[in-house]
């Protein structure tokens, strides 16, 4: 997973992550809407850090080998 920054022809900026490797890199359907709904009106820069921190967790996940999917199902 990586975050990148797209930008609209309005100007507007949206982080995403998305996956990679040799798959296309589509965003990452849970935090993407995390980040549409919650996060709407607010700055670029406070998104991009909330990513960054669900990105984190991600990576965190990996290392520990826990199910991200069973884990993210549980928390709510």
């Amino acid at each position: 997973m990586k975050l990148i920054q797209c930008r609209f022809s309005s100007g507007q900026r949206v982080p995403l992550l998305v996956q990679t490797g040799d798959a296309a890199p589509l965003p990452i359907l849970v935090p993407f809407i995390y980040t549409q709904l919650k996060l709407r009106h607010r700055a670029y820069n406070t998104a991009a850090a909330h990513l960054r921190a669900i990105l984190a967790f991600y990576s965190y996940a990996r290392t520990r080998d826990l199910d991200q999917a069973g884990v993210t199902s549980t928390v709510g």
